[in-house]
Order: C-alpha cells, then sequence, then structure tokens
C-alpha cells in the first residue's frame, strides 16, 4: 500500500447511517467507506438522484451514483410508512455516525415525523 491508499482497516466497525443526497454527502461517506466504514446508505423509495443521471450502467443506475457510492449498502425506505419509520428508528439505535445533508429545518421536520 503506498500513501495514496486508503487503509481499509482505519475504520472497520464504525457503522454510518448516510441520508445525503446529491454529490457533497455521499463523497464524505464514499471516502469513510473506503477506509472500511460500514456505510449504509438510506434513499427513498423512488431512489437518489443520481441513479436516474445518464450515461447509464443500467435502468436506475447511473455512472455518477455507482462512483459515489462505491463500498456502501443501500437500503430504499418508505419513511412515511409505519414500517419504515420503525426500521430507521432500528438503525439509528446501532449506528455510531448518522450523517445528512439536508437543510436543518427538514431535517427537524423529518426527526418529528420518525418518531410519530
Amino acid at each position: 500500500m503506498n500513501a495514496a491508499e486508503p487503509s481499509a482497516a482505519a475504520l472497520a466497525g464504525l457503522k454510518i447511517l448516510d441520508f445525503s443526497h446529491v454529490y457533497q454527502g455521499p463523497v464524505g461517506t464514499q471516502i469513510l467507506a473506503d477506509y472500511g466504514a460500514d456505510v449504509i446508505k438510506l434513499e427513498s423509495v423512488a431512489g437518489d438522484l443520481f441513479r436516474h443521471i445518464t450515461p447509464a450502467v443500467s435502468a436506475d443506475m447511473g455512472h455518477t451514483f455507482i462512483q459515489l457510492n462505491r463500498n456502501k449498502r443501500s437500503l430504499a425506505l418508505d419513511v412515511k410508512s409505519a414500517r419504515g419509520r420503525e426500521l430507521v428508528q432500528d438503525l439509528l439505535g446501532s449506528a455510531d455516525v448518522f450523517l445528512s445533508n439536508t437543510r436543518p429545518s427538514a431535517l427537524r421536520s423529518r426527526r418529528r415525523r420518525l418518531r410519530n
């Protein structure tokens, strides 16, 4: 391994829930995943915006989405449903880090919906 390559073990054991979207958030969690963190990307059922940007490898797999989400696991959830909220709460209970690049007021609103 040279100095430019990340050590896949540096963040091993760290669990990150990635609610980010578009570009900056996914890049940040991609780097954490490259260093060995267990990153779970949580998406709406419609999927991340970059899934639909062309050119695409296949339907719903745009090249930018693939690039920004390497080394991550992905889970599509309907957080408006009771079951989706329950699953998010369970994941939050076991996560070390919650990352979102949503504006604070929208995140507070989302948090209130998750509690109900």
